[in-house]
């Protein structure tokens, strides 16, 4: 097996599954991962990380005009990314890790722009009770709604490289997830 030096794990999963939280804890253990910034046009939300907040007009002028950004656009935001901010940590030998919506486009456009990445896609399959109820305490209102939404499909399942299923204790949690980042950062650079 030939050693792929470009490595980009994507997180995926419902609003209030713990991506985030899980991609902080891991950083702190790992020196060799670094996190892809967002763009967003979205409002901040209480502990939020890697998110750089603009403009929706700043947006359309800056980034989706551009041919070196990725976009999306999730319940009537947009978020996008630097391609080059991409190209530049997987120059410097460094695991790209990142959250992305669950949504086929999201992960279509990384396999895409990315084809000689080693991309690796992991869903934080959170209990939707345990989801609602961080939803519910943790964001404004009119955000409830949102995770009505989300609909995640066997099929859609089906595109991941794992399912990590959270004990819900953060201790264990983030230990399991820092182990299988290793492993996958083994896996794709033996």
């Amino acid at each position: 097996m030939t050693k792929n030096k470009n490595l980009i794990i994507l997180v995926s999963g419902r609003s209030g599954a713990g991506k985030t939280t899980l991609i902080k804890l891991a950083m702190l253990n790992n020196p060799t991962l670094i996190y892809l910034k967002t763009v967003t046009t979205r409002k901040p939300r209480s502990g939020d990380f890697g998110y750089e907040y603009i403009s929706r007009e700043e947006y359309l002028t800056n980034c989706i005009s551009s041919e070196n950004w990725d976009h999306s656009e999730i319940h009537g935001h947009f978020y996008g990314a630097d391609k080059k901010l991409v190209l530049d940590s997987l120059a410097s030998n460094k695991t790209v890790i990142s959250t992305v919506f669950p949504s086929n486009q999201e992960l279509y456009q990384f396999s895409q722009n990315y084809p000689f990445a080693s991309i690796k896609k992991i869903f934080i399959d959170t209990h939707e009770d345990i989801v609602k109820k961080r939803v519910i305490l943790e964001r404004p209102q009119h955000e409830h709604n949102r995770i009505e939404k989300e609909e995640i499909t066997a099929d859609f399942l089906k595109q991941f490289d794992l399912i990590f299923k959270p004990f819900g204790e953060i201790k264990k949690d983030s230990e399991r997830f820092n182990e299988i980042i290793k492993e996958i950062q083994h896996n794709n650079y033996a």
